[in-house]
């Protein structure tokens, strides 16, 4: 009978948490900017219908080419997030880009190596960048929505 100590995926390893971790947040990350790249979407097809048919006056106009660009800023940013950041495979040993470049018997080589430690700071790299892009694609699509409401209410005032 395996115990909690030898039960595969069981561990109470401060680095495989830590990877464990941290390859979480990734993951999480990338959930949040596809969310958030369906709604910015769904915002520029809405956009795409109504403005081309509409009589703008010119505050109005300005403001919703301001609140398109503020969009697709955030909808960039959005697809900065869940662009690969992997790197070069000779740079990133302990990965699969870097194990699609050896022969079996230089995998089973490189496998024998504990790198966890380094994998571990260069997903918390790729994690921190993700981050960054989502606060900003957040900021920038509630900024859109602002400047869009503004421009809703002085186009019926």
């Amino acid at each position: 009978m395996q115990t909690d100590a030898t039960r595969p995926g069981r561990t109470d390893d401060p680095l495989e948490k830590a990877l464990a971790s941290t390859a979480a947040e990734v993951a999480r990350l990338d959930g949040k900017a596809g969310a958030m790249l369906t709604a910015s979407s769904l915002v520029a097809a809405i956009l795409v219908g109504v403005v081309p048919n509409a009589d703008l006056s010119g505050p109005v106009a300005v403001l919703v080419g301001l609140g398109v660009l503020l969009n697709v800023a955030a909808m960039v940013a959005v697809l900065l997030v869940i662009r690969s950041r992997f790197g070069r495979p000779e740079t990133t040993r302990g990965s699969f880009l870097h194990w699609a470049t050896l022969t079996p018997e230089e995998l089973v080589e490189e496998l024998a190596q504990d790198r966890r430690a380094a994998q571990t700071a260069a997903l918390s790299r790729i994690a921190l960048g993700k981050h960054r892009l989502v606060r900003l694609a957040v900021d920038l699509t509630v900024a859109a929505a602002g400047v869009l409401a503004v421009s809703l209410l002085v186009a019926l005032f």
